[in-house]
Protein backbone atom coordinates (compact mmCIF):
# COMPACT_ATOMS: atom_id res chain seq x y z
CA UNK A 1 0.00 0.00 0.00
CA UNK A 2 1.29 3.24 -0.99
CA UNK A 3 0.78 7.13 -0.02
CA UNK A 4 0.45 9.54 -2.35
CA UNK A 5 1.08 13.10 -1.75
CA UNK A 6 -0.88 15.99 -3.20
CA UNK A 7 -0.63 19.86 -3.34
CA UNK A 8 -3.86 21.93 -3.90
CA UNK A 9 -4.12 25.72 -4.93
CA UNK A 10 -7.52 27.34 -5.35
CA UNK A 11 -11.02 27.00 -3.54
CA UNK A 12 -11.75 24.41 -0.93
CA UNK A 13 -14.59 24.11 1.29
CA UNK A 14 -14.51 23.05 4.60
CA UNK A 15 -17.77 21.20 6.49
CA UNK A 16 -18.08 20.52 9.85
CA UNK A 17 -21.45 18.65 11.57
CA UNK A 18 -22.67 15.16 11.99
CA UNK A 19 -25.91 13.91 10.73
CA UNK A 20 -27.63 11.67 13.41
CA UNK A 21 -30.72 9.81 13.28
CA UNK A 22 -32.65 6.69 14.66
CA UNK A 23 -33.29 4.32 11.80
CA UNK A 24 -35.84 1.86 12.25
CA UNK A 25 -34.94 -2.06 11.56
CA UNK A 26 -36.09 -5.44 12.06
CA UNK A 27 -33.75 -8.69 12.24
CA UNK A 28 -34.72 -12.41 12.66
CA UNK A 29 -33.39 -13.13 15.82
CA UNK A 30 -34.12 -14.96 19.97
CA UNK A 31 -37.35 -13.95 21.12
CA UNK A 32 -35.56 -13.82 24.25
CA UNK A 33 -34.57 -10.57 25.16
CA UNK A 34 -32.41 -11.24 28.05
CA UNK A 35 -30.56 -13.66 26.19
CA UNK A 36 -26.80 -11.98 24.41
CA UNK A 37 -28.10 -13.18 20.59
CA UNK A 38 -31.58 -10.93 21.07
CA UNK A 39 -29.73 -8.10 22.75
CA UNK A 40 -26.80 -8.17 19.69
CA UNK A 41 -29.54 -8.40 17.16
CA UNK A 42 -27.81 -11.41 15.67
CA UNK A 43 -29.76 -12.58 12.72
CA UNK A 44 -30.51 -16.04 12.07
CA UNK A 45 -31.86 -17.30 8.51
CA UNK A 46 -35.57 -18.17 7.68
CA UNK A 47 -35.19 -21.88 8.80
CA UNK A 48 -34.01 -21.33 12.39
CA UNK A 49 -36.89 -22.10 15.02
CA UNK A 50 -34.82 -21.89 18.22
CA UNK A 51 -31.92 -19.73 19.58
CA UNK A 52 -28.48 -21.44 19.32
CA UNK A 53 -27.41 -20.38 22.55
CA UNK A 54 -30.42 -20.43 24.68
CA UNK A 55 -33.27 -22.69 23.07
CA UNK A 56 -35.94 -19.50 22.87
CA UNK A 57 -37.89 -19.56 19.83
CA UNK A 58 -36.78 -17.04 16.98
CA UNK A 59 -38.90 -14.40 16.17
CA UNK A 60 -38.89 -11.37 14.47
CA UNK A 61 -37.65 -8.31 16.43
CA UNK A 62 -38.45 -4.17 15.64
CA UNK A 63 -35.88 -2.17 17.16
CA UNK A 64 -34.16 1.25 16.40
CA UNK A 65 -30.53 1.87 15.05
CA UNK A 66 -28.34 4.64 15.28
CA UNK A 67 -26.52 6.19 11.89
CA UNK A 68 -24.14 8.83 12.29
CA UNK A 69 -22.86 10.35 8.78
CA UNK A 70 -20.18 13.14 8.56
CA UNK A 71 -20.11 15.20 5.20
CA UNK A 72 -18.30 13.00 3.33
CA UNK A 73 -20.74 9.84 3.97
CA UNK A 74 -23.54 12.11 3.35
CA UNK A 75 -22.92 12.94 -0.42
CA UNK A 76 -21.54 9.26 -1.01
CA UNK A 77 -24.79 7.78 0.62
CA UNK A 78 -28.99 7.78 0.09
CA UNK A 79 -30.72 10.19 -0.68
CA UNK A 80 -27.71 12.62 -2.30
CA UNK A 81 -25.32 9.51 -4.03
CA UNK A 82 -26.83 9.64 -7.33
CA UNK A 83 -26.35 13.39 -7.62
CA UNK A 84 -23.51 14.05 -5.73
CA UNK A 85 -20.83 11.46 -5.43
CA UNK A 86 -18.41 12.05 -8.09
CA UNK A 87 -19.19 16.52 -7.47
CA UNK A 88 -16.26 16.33 -4.86
CA UNK A 89 -13.58 14.83 -3.86
CA UNK A 90 -12.50 14.56 -0.05
CA UNK A 91 -9.01 15.32 0.93
CA UNK A 92 -7.60 14.48 4.22
CA UNK A 93 -4.98 17.40 4.88
CA UNK A 94 -2.92 16.80 8.12
CA UNK A 95 -4.14 19.20 11.13
CA UNK A 96 -7.63 18.59 10.11
CA UNK A 97 -9.64 17.42 13.14
CA UNK A 98 -12.16 14.32 12.91
CA UNK A 99 -15.36 16.47 12.49
CA UNK A 100 -14.61 18.16 9.57
CA UNK A 101 -14.26 17.12 6.04
CA UNK A 102 -12.32 19.12 3.66
CA UNK A 103 -13.72 19.20 -0.06
CA UNK A 104 -12.19 20.16 -3.56
CA UNK A 105 -13.59 20.18 -6.62
CA UNK A 106 -13.52 17.40 -8.54
CA UNK A 107 -12.61 18.90 -11.55
CA UNK A 108 -10.33 21.54 -13.38
CA UNK A 109 -11.70 24.95 -12.95
CA UNK A 110 -11.89 27.38 -15.77
CA UNK A 111 -8.89 28.90 -13.93
CA UNK A 112 -6.87 26.14 -13.85
CA UNK A 113 -5.55 25.68 -18.00
CA UNK A 114 -3.59 28.97 -17.59
CA UNK A 115 -1.96 28.01 -14.10
CA UNK A 116 -0.80 25.00 -14.78
CA UNK A 117 -0.53 22.04 -12.53
CA UNK A 118 1.58 21.22 -8.86
CA UNK A 119 1.65 17.25 -10.33
CA UNK A 120 2.72 17.89 -13.37
CA UNK A 121 4.48 20.66 -14.05
CA UNK A 122 7.56 21.91 -12.76
CA UNK A 123 6.44 25.73 -12.96
CA UNK A 124 3.15 26.84 -11.66
CA UNK A 125 2.21 30.40 -12.88
CA UNK A 126 0.81 32.44 -10.40
CA UNK A 127 0.85 35.93 -12.37
CA UNK A 128 -2.82 36.07 -13.14
CA UNK A 129 -4.09 34.78 -9.68
CA UNK A 130 -7.92 35.60 -8.78
CA UNK A 131 -9.18 34.02 -5.76
CA UNK A 132 -12.29 36.29 -5.39
CA UNK A 133 -13.24 35.23 -9.05
CA UNK A 134 -12.22 31.24 -8.64
CA UNK A 135 -13.89 31.80 -5.50
CA UNK A 136 -17.32 32.67 -6.61
CA UNK A 137 -16.75 30.03 -9.43
CA UNK A 138 -16.75 27.23 -6.74
CA UNK A 139 -19.42 29.05 -4.77
CA UNK A 140 -21.83 28.66 -7.75
CA UNK A 141 -20.69 25.97 -9.48
CA UNK A 142 -21.11 23.87 -6.01
CA UNK A 143 -24.29 25.81 -4.62
CA UNK A 144 -26.58 22.88 -4.53
CA UNK A 145 -24.03 20.58 -2.62
CA UNK A 146 -23.43 23.54 -0.03
CA UNK A 147 -27.01 24.01 0.33
CA UNK A 148 -27.59 20.82 1.14
CA UNK A 149 -24.48 20.82 3.89
CA UNK A 150 -26.32 23.81 5.62
CA UNK A 151 -29.51 21.97 5.63
CA UNK A 152 -28.19 18.62 7.04
CA UNK A 153 -25.61 20.35 9.43
CA UNK A 154 -26.52 23.58 9.97
CA UNK A 155 -26.07 27.46 8.07
CA UNK A 156 -22.73 27.72 9.56
CA UNK A 157 -21.27 24.23 8.95
CA UNK A 158 -19.93 25.04 5.84
CA UNK A 159 -16.62 27.60 4.98
CA UNK A 160 -15.54 28.31 1.79
CA UNK A 161 -11.66 29.35 1.58
CA UNK A 162 -8.80 29.48 -0.52
CA UNK A 163 -5.12 29.13 -0.53
CA UNK A 164 -2.83 25.79 -0.43
CA UNK A 165 -2.81 22.82 1.64
CA UNK A 166 -1.04 19.41 1.42
CA UNK A 167 -3.15 16.05 1.47
CA UNK A 168 -2.64 12.40 1.49
CA UNK A 169 -4.82 9.31 -0.47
Amino acid sequence: MSVDTNIHIGPYMIVKGEKTEMLDREVLTCSNKNCDTNKNNKSYSKNQKFCDECGSPVAIKHYKEKWVSDAHGLITDEPYEEEFCDELTWTDPMGCNDEEGVFIANQKSPFDKNRGDVEDDEIVDFEDLKPEEELEWFKDRYKKIIDVFKKEFGEESVIIKYGMFKWYS
